[in-house]
């Protein structure tokens, strides 16, 4: 489907198509969509994985590649990039990147005789900006971990990076979990993913999209305190917005959110200070009309949620909720609640909280 962000027009682009069609990505000049789909072959009409490439001005259709799925085009148009999938049972999936200049594929053979595999059901994979390396999420065998040095025992899907030039892929190291779905920002600082967290009900994960920052590792929330699930997001190409999907309770809709207007969190830089302790360090100014700047220091890096109350013990806005580093923090509070209505004037209390149950308080008056 190809919504316009101007008319709010959709489009079936493959309304010819009886099958699923998934992964839609834009070729670097935007002149094709590749897309993944299950081609029917035969009488006994088995199913051929293909990546087809649709024109989205005269709608003709040509393949990519068979025996494919879930690929990405390089921002400068020389990699393709995609998940192999051999229709011999004898044969497993593995990562290909295909060089247009070279006219080479590089297989990064994910064999059962390597820590790694690729996972169809969780595909997905994206270039970073400057076109050095994909990232995708590869399961790990735990029973190979110990023998290979991986360093962790997790057979669910995890993101890794895996050069264009055939070295070693690396693990993104993004905390307890399943996480899929990852996209770099425009600019590489920082990279959008799905988390599936099975701590609390292996029955029932929650389904949550989480900024990763490449310079400091942090990692943030990006619904603070939603309770329904959320998938598929996706940068803007000048990396202001994400789109995703929420599901409330079976009502499913597309969103966007301005980046800035949730992540307005920054890191003091000040390599001769460390702080000594676990604090809030209050908020300025203070009584405040609308904003406030709320400052807090961390003596080791750690899972921190930032919480603003009432006085009578109702939660008005989860403001962070993610990993931070060791060090001196800000962040921004606009008086506004989880659904962004601006609250009345009064007294209002910042709970800084750790998964170890340790509580800083400060109190806050918005005039």
């Amino acid at each position: 489907m190809l919504l316009s962000t101007e008319s709010g027009e959709i489009i079936n682009m493959t309304d010819d198509i009886d099958e699923w069609c998934t992964h839609p990505r834009f070729t670097p000049d935007s002149h094709e969509i590749s897309f993944s789909r299950n081609f029917t072959v035969g009488v006994k009409k088995y199913w051929l994985p293909i990546i087809e490439s649709i024109d989205v001005s005269t709608r003709e259709h040509r393949i990519v590649r068979e025996e494919a799925y879930a690929g990405d085009w390089s921002k400068d148009g020389r990699y393709f990039a995609y998940v192999n999938v051999p229709l011999s049972k004898s044969k497993e999936a593995d990562v290909v990147v295909y060089d247009y200049i070279t006219e080479t594929e590089t297989y990064f053979g994910f064999s059962s005789h390597s820590p790694l595999f690729c996972d169809t059901a969780y595909a997905r994979i994206r270039f970073s900006p400057d076109n050095s390396h994909i990232v995708s999420s590869l399961s790990i065998m735990s029973w190979l971990d110990e023998l290979n040095g991986w360093g962790h025992n997790n057979d669910d899907p995890q993101i890794h990076r895996i050069p264009v030039d055939g070295a070693r892929p690396e693990w993104v190291h993004l905390g307890t979990g399943t996480m899929t779905n990852p996209e770099y920002s425009p600019d590489g600082k920082w990279m959008l993913f799905l988390r599936k967290d099975y701590s609390e009900s292996r029955m029932n994960p929650d389904n949550d999209l989480q900024v990763y920052n490449t310079e400091t590792g942090e990692i943030i929330d990006l619904l603070p305190g939603n309770k329904y699930d959320s998938w598929g997001g996706s940068w803007s190409p000048d990396g202001t917005q994400i789109c995703y999907v929420l599901d409330k309770k079976g009502e499913t809709g597309l969103y966007i959110k301005e980046f800035e207007s949730i992540f307005k969190v920054t890191h003091v830089d000040d390599e001769d200070t460390t702080p000594l302790e676990f604090a809030l360090r209050g908020n300025f100014p203070n009584p405040f009309n609308p904003v406030t700047t709320i400052e807090f220091s961390l003596p080791e890096t750690g899972f921190v949620d930032l919480v603003i109350y009432n006085l009578s013990g109702q939660k008005v806005r989860n403001l962070l909720s993610g990993h931070m580093k060791q060090g001196t923090h800000t962040i921004v509070w606009d008086g506004r609640d989880e659904r962004g209505r601006g609250v009345s004037s009064g007294v209002y209390i910042t709970h800084l909280k750790t998964r170890d149950k340790v509580t800083a308080k400060q109190m806050m008056l918005l005039r």
